[in-house]
């Protein structure tokens, strides 16, 4: 609060200023000002009525709580140190990315008004700029995280469910992976070789190894040992951020080295002046990696695959040679069983046979019901 005087045409008139912040959210504020008052007494009456409608509106405020931006960025502050339900740095900034991004319009709403009609509002956005069913799922999922996180920690108030409980994003058909089959894998590397691509070894090792992008960029000789005949993977690179941290599952694995894999890094070794395993490559230090592996699967005419992919030829093709699942899972770094499914489903597996042993009649009924089906009496 403050009263001023001032001088305008050789004449004293007075300006007040109030203002009255939120004790329960100090982000929550109330300004007035006046201005052309002819005395001080009168400034002392304006200045009590401004200061009784500010704590008014900020009382009214008070009820209404945190507004949803302010929940969004405590729920990003909690995340960030949590160590229950930790989540990756880049993907907790993705996350507050695409919350600022489709709720912008909720974003000075008090969050315990935030509706299902804003909910709806948020998917019919996403839909309107073309965004998969996917990603509107995924976005809903999201807001439904940080909604439930602030009800648990009784910063919305009042409110006992999540606006996105009843509402349906009917989901698309899974898109099938596309992968090389063994033809393909052995044309795309014989013509690599033949041709001298510098992304020859970098394909190769991601066809023998099924490390990730992040981790065949992170692998150092340290990396390698050819004692154990294994290679220890331990961390990857995130372009992104420009930092080599754990990898995505985050923990170790070891990754055999067999026979076709030792010639490459004995290969590579013998002309290696760094650290680093693999060649630097300028489209792949950019991240054009994806685009480079399409365009050369074009040109010799096999299948376009993304370079992810590799990762997919690596597990289905040892799912094919009757590799234990759970070994695939341990090699690839994988802790969800239905990623796992996914590329059992992938490899193509022969399922004949499998209810052989299932046996509730007789041979007799049996025979009977067999011959029924024939229409033979």
């Amino acid at each position: 609060m403050s009263i001023k005087s001032y001088k305008k045409n050789d004449k004293t008139y007075y300006e007040i200023f109030v203002s009255v912040r939120s004790k329960v959210n100090p982000k929550i504020r109330k300004q007035k000002r006046k201005k052309g008052l002819e005395s001080k007494a009168q400034a002392l009456r304006f200045e009590k009525n401004l200061m009784q409608e500010c704590m008014l509106e900020v009382s009214r405020l008070d009820g209404d709580g945190y507004n949803w931006g302010q929940i969004v960025e405590k729920w990003y502050e909690y995340k960030l140190t949590d160590q229950f339900e930790p989540i990756g740095i880049e993907t907790l900034t993705d996350y507050l990315a695409a919350l600022k991004k489709w709720t912008y319009k909720q974003w000075d709403k008090s969050a315990k008004h935030f509706s299902r009609a804003d909910v709806k509002s948020v998917l019919k956005s996403i839909e309107d700029a073309d965004k998969s069913k996917s990603f509107q799922a995924k976005m809903k999922g999201t807001i439904n995280r940080v909604f439930t996180w602030g009800m648990e920690e009784a910063l919305i108030k009042d409110v006992y469910q999540s606006p996105t409980i009843g509402i349906k994003v009917n989901r698309k058909a899974e898109r099938v992976p596309t992968i090389l089959n063994r033809q393909e894998i052995s044309k795309l590397m014989d013509a690599a070789r033949t041709l001298e691509s510098p992304w020859y070894p970098i394909w190769a090792m991601a066809l023998l190894t099924g490390c990730r992008n992040g981790e065949l960029f992170a692998l150092t000789w340290d990396d390698i040992d050819f004692l154990s005949q294994s290679i220890r993977v331990s961390k990857s690179y995130n372009k992104r951020l420009r930092i080599t941290k754990s990898t995505k599952a985050g923990y170790w694995r070891n990754i055999p080295i067999n026979s076709d894999l030792k010639i490459l890094l004995l290969e590579l070794r013998s002309t290696s002046a760094t650290d680093h395993v693999l060649p630097r490559i300028r489209d792949w230090c950019q991240g054009y990696q994806a685009r480079a592996l399409r365009t050369f699967c074009t040109s010799i005419g096999i299948t376009p695959i993304r370079f992810h992919d590799l990762r997919a030829c690596f597990a289905t093709q040892l799912l094919q040679n009757q590799v234990a699942p759970a070994t695939v899972m341990k090699i690839c770094g994988w802790k969800e069983l239905d990623t796992m499914a996914r590329y059992i489903r992938l490899a193509g597996i022969d399922e004949s046979g499998a209810t052989d042993s299932l046996k509730i009649l007789s041979t007799t009924e049996a025979s009977k019901k067999i011959i029924s089906l024939f229409g033979k009496t």
